[in-house]
Formats: structure tokens, sequence, C-alpha cells
């Protein structure tokens, strides 16, 4: 919960709505399972897990029994065909790029289409504002609004 809450503080505007919400939701769901699932548990008793009957099965089959005595006695060749597995699996993702084709001139997915739309009507930074602060160097000139207003138009800020 702590951790979605210090999202409040990203620069990115999404995270930091949404990181607050996502920790007042843990909030809920711990409340939750700390209070209504040992309510439910005590009125409701075994019929809560009906009609699960796992505990009057047979034992495993023979082929299961093999494969899991198997995989006890070698626990690190299993760990390290696994690891060689997603490595593997991994592999082809070394040259993905997350940019939707935008880098590239593309803007042939609807997100690429979408976003091109977007960039083109809202004003640059409206969507994520950035703040700029400006010191003073110490000249005999303050700092004053207007000396800003020259700033921004020299920079070619909004």
């Amino acid at each position: 919960m702590a951790a979605f809450a210090t999202l409040g503080t990203a620069s990115f505007g999404q995270f930091r709505v949404l990181g607050p919400a996502i920790a007042v939701s843990v909030l809920v769901m711990l409340a939750a399972s700390l209070t209504l699932m040992p309510a439910l548990l005590a009125v409701c008793g075994r019929r809560m897990f009906w009609p699960s009957r796992t505990w009057r099965q047979d034992r495993p089959s023979a082929a299961l029994a093999r494969l899991t005595s198997g995989l006890a006695r070698r626990p690190a060749l299993v760990a390290v065909a696994a690891a060689v597995c997603l490595a593997a699996l991994a592999a082809g993702m070394l040259r993905m790029r997350m940019d939707y084709g935008q880098e590239r001139g593309q803007a042939h997915t609807d997100s690429a289409v979408t976003a091109v739309e977007i960039a083109r009507s809202v004003p640059t930074g409206a969507s994520d504002p950035q703040s700029v602060y400006v010191a003073a160097d110490g000249a005999a000139r303050p700092l004053t609004t207007s000396r800003l207003a020259e700033l921004r138009r020299s920079r070619g800020w909004r």
C-alpha cells in the first residue's frame, strides 16, 4: 500500500493519479480480508469450500508420482532447465521497441493515430505540465514578471 501511495509524488501524470487510488484499493481489500472473510468463514463453515472434496481423493497416478519424485531428486537441474526455457522465450523481446511506430514516422495503429491527433490539438504540456524554477543571478536587475515574460519569448515557451 505504501509503495503505491508513493506514486503520488511521481512526475508522470497517470502514475501520480493512479498510485494513491490503487493504494486505497489495497487498503479496502486488506480491510475486507481481515473482517469480511473471517466472518463469512465463521457463518458458512465447510460449506464455503463446497463442492471441493480434495481430501477424499485417491493418491496421484503412477506417472505423476514418478514425475514429482524425479523433480524432487534433481531440483537444481529442474531450476536450470526452467531458466534456460524462460531465457529462450524472452530472447525474442531483446530487440522489441515500445514506440508504437511513432519514432519511425509510422502512425498506422489506432493508438499512434490517436496520440498524433491529441498532440496536434492539445497544447504541449497540457496533459502533464512541468514546473520551471528560475532564479536571479544576483545582477543589478531584479527578477520581475516582465523579465520572465522576456525569457519565455526568447525560449519559445507558451
